[in-house]
C-alpha cells in the first residue's frame, strides 16, 4: 500500500507540475497575443496614414485638373482679347468638353486606382487572419498533443485542457 500511495502522490505532483506548465503556457500565449494585437493596432494606423495621403494625393490631382482648366480658359480668355477675334461657340465648347472629359476620366482612373488598393487591402487582411487562423489551430492542437501524451489520456478526443479534471485534493 505504501508504493501504492506513492505512486498516486507522484501522480499528483506530475498532475501539478503539468498544471504549472499549462499555466505558464497560456501566460505566454497571452503575451504573444497582445504584443500580436499591438502590432496589428499599429500596422492599421500607418495603412490608415498611408491611405490619408493617397486620398491627399488623389485630391491635388483633381485641383491640378481644376487649375489646368481655369489656365484654359484664361487663355481662350486672352487670346480672344489679344487677337480680337472671338473663338466661335462650338470651339469653346469643344475645348470645355475635352476638359471635363479629361478631368472625368482622372476622377474615374483615381476610383479604379482606391478600388484595387482596397480590394489588395482587404485580400491581404483575409490571408493574414486566415494565415494566425491555421498558425494558432496548429499550436493549440500541438500543445493538446503535449499533455496527452504527459497525461497519458491518449483515446478521448475531447481530450482539451479544458476537460482534464483537478484531482482530489486531500
Amino acid at each position: 500500500r505504501g508504493g501504492a500511495d506513492a505512486d498516486v502522490r507522484d501522480l499528483r505532483n506530475e498532475i501539478l507540475s503539468l498544471r504549472g506548465e499549462l499555466g505558464v503556457a497560456r501566460t505566454q500565449a497571452e503575451k504573444q497575443r497582445q504584443d500580436v494585437m499591438t502590432l496589428d493596432s499599429r500596422m492599421r494606423t500607418e495603412r490608415e496614414k498611408a491611405e490619408a495621403l493617397v486620398k491627399a494625393v488623389e485630391a491635388r490631382d483633381e485641383s491640378i485638373a481644376h487649375l489646368r482648366s481655369e489656365l484654359r480658359s484664361l487663355e481662350r480668355a486672352g487670346r480672344a482679347g489679344a487677337g480680337g477675334e472671338a473663338e466661335s461657340f462650338e470651339a469653346v465648347l469643344a475645348e470645355e468638353m475635352a476638359t471635363m472629359r479629361e478631368s472625368f476620366e482622372q476622377k474615374l482612373q483615381s476610383l479604379r486606382d482606391q478600388m484595387e488598393r482596397e480590394s489588395l487591402a482587404f485580400a491581404r487582411e483575409r490571408k493574414e487572419l486566415r494565415d494566425n487562423l491555421d498558425k494558432e489551430t496548429r499550436a493549440l492542437k500541438r500543445r493538446i498533443e503535449v499533455y496527452q501524451i504527459k497525461t497519458g489520456d491518449y483515446g478521448t478526443p475531447a481530450a482539451t485542457p479544458r476537460a482534464v479534471t483537478p484531482a482530489p485534493r486531500d
